[in-house]
């Protein structure tokens, strides 16, 4: 019975993929979403070789503020229990669940030459990268339901007399596609808003601490030869933390609406992705930094007026 029930659900969604991602009723061939993962991937590589820049050239300063912590604890051992305490505190926090219930909300209101790109999607792309040291990460994602979803945390093991361990670092990203062709050049504009839960923070005793996270649309133009020429991207930044002892939370709420707005052609393919990305630093030590973020209800609508 299961594997009836399975067949049927696959041969529904090959039966409707090609209605909700093509605009013009053909399928966009299956390496334009290798050529455009590729692209994703090269684009969160960048930014993880910049965080690796940062962190190598700080790494004395890293070492120089872990020993001095360790001699402000040798001169006052009660400062080793405030840290543990402020640690356990955060580590809790970090590991509460959020908030995922989505709220109801109207479907779209029909408009001329607007399509709506949404669950199944046709694709997904996930990306990690960390450094191995008492990290935590986890992705999720949903392409049937349209939800994607990251937690990631960076946890302290300092010990006195333990040399310290090297900073933590974490990188994540998710994203969703479908293909998109225009029945006709124009104005394309798209829309999206999201419902987002989330909750972050930083605790950290004179070290650094970080946290971030975005949501983001990007389409990406491929031309009928098979050739990619443009890429046109519109990140939100959600939150960008960088005190220490501080933490937040957040119920599931509508995000901001995101647009991205380009001339198309019709005789052009375009891979649309929503995405959204986050990241944590921490010195390592007695610092701690994490973050957690679920968003769902992601369909994207195409408005194109035409030229």
């Amino acid at each position: 019975m299961k594997t009836l029930l399975a067949n049927l659900c696959l041969l529904l969604w090959q039966l409707l993929l090609p209605v909700a991602a093509a605009g013009a009723g053909d399928e966009i061939p299956p390496e334009f979403f290798n050529l455009s993962r590729a692209r994703l991937q090269s684009t969160m590589d960048l930014h993880v070789n910049q965080t690796l820049f940062v962190r190598n050239a700080s790494a004395a300063v890293f070492e120089l503020k872990a020993r001095h912590i360790e001699s402000l604890i040798r001169q006052d051992p009660k400062l080793k229990d405030v840290l543990l305490q402020s640690q356990a505190a955060h580590v809790m926090m970090s590991q509460e669940p959020i908030d995922r219930e989505r709220k109801p909300r109207p479907p779209p209101s029909p408009r001329p030459l607007t399509t709506v790109l949404g669950g199944p999607w046709q694709d997904v792309w996930t990306y990690g990268s960390y450094e191995p040291w008492h990290s935590a990460l986890d992705i999720k994602t949903d392409r049937w339901n349209g939800e994607l979803e990251f937690s990631i945390r960076s946890y302290p093991v300092t010990q006195l007399g333990v040399p310290p361990p090297r900073p933590n670092w974490q990188r994540v990203a998710a994203a969703l596609a479908h293909g998109y062709r225009p029945p006709r050049d124009g104005r394309m504009t798209m829309y999206a808003t999201p419902s987002i839960s989330y909750s972050y923070g930083n605790s950290g005793f004179l070290q650094h601490t970080h946290t971030h996270a975005w949501i983001g649309l990007l389409a990406d133009e491929h031309r009928p030869d098979g050739s990619s020429s443009r890429v046109i991207d519109n990140q939100i930044t959600l939150w960008h933390m960088e005190t220490d002892h501080q933490f937040v939370g957040s119920n599931a709420n509508y995000g901001p609406m995101i647009t991205l707005s380009a001339n198309v052609k019709a005789e052009n393919w375009y891979t649309v992705w929503f995405w959204i990305s986050g990241g944590v630093d921490s010195d390592g030590g007695w610092a701690v930094s994490h973050a957690t973020l679920s968003v769902g209800d992601t369909d994207v609508e195409i408005d194109l007026v035409p030229f």
